[in-house]
């Protein structure tokens, strides 16, 4: 909606506070990763959005690392892509855990969760498949799927774009 809507409202909220890069939604809460404005680090904030029109920031967690990848949403876990992989634990959307942190081989772009498995595309152009049957500890299980910069699975497939074609693929 216009500057005035819901969307004008959060955004006010958001430019309070933060400098946002990415969001999920899921249920009645939004999650935000976002760089603190005027000092370090980075931060997942927590809006209740169950009214629209008064999004309400819930929680706020900080954690060292980038922002600029893409957040997603599985097995009440927010992980979000940037230089590595942080995730949180939101089974209470009011109190996130503590960060965790999958150390990754390059610089992250994107990732999605299916079932049990976290795949991010990293910057040295492939996908790394890692088990989050365990959030707070995820495992490597694959690394493959040269030339990708952002991956999606869908019906049990993995599509991925990228390339010296920009081409989409799936596996």
């Amino acid at each position: 909606r216009g500057p005035g809507g819901e969307i004008g409202k959060l955004r006010a909220a958001l430019q309070a506070i933060l400098r946002a890069s990415s969001v999920v939604v899921n249920g009645s809460y939004a999650y935000i990763s976002a760089g603190r404005l005027n000092c370090t680090g980075s931060a997942l904030e927590v809006f209740g959005i169950s009214t629209p029109t008064s999004p309400t920031n819930v929680a706020s967690k900080t954690f060292t690392g980038t922002t600029r990848g893409q957040m997603a949403f599985g097995n009440n876990t927010i992980y979000i892509a940037g230089g590595d992989v942080v995730s949180f634990d939101v089974t209470d959307p009011a109190n996130p855990g503590n960060p965790t942190y999958v150390v990754v081989d390059d610089i992250t772009r994107g990732a999605t969760v299916s079932g049990s498995y976290l795949y991010v595309a990293d910057d040295d152009d492939s996908v790394d498949i890692y088990s989050v049957s365990t959030p707070t500890s995820p495992s490597l299980v694959s690394e493959g799927l040269a030339n990708t910069d952002d991956v999606v699975v869908s019906g049990g497939k993995v599509y991925t774009v990228g390339g010296s074609g920009n081409e989409l693929r799936f596996a």
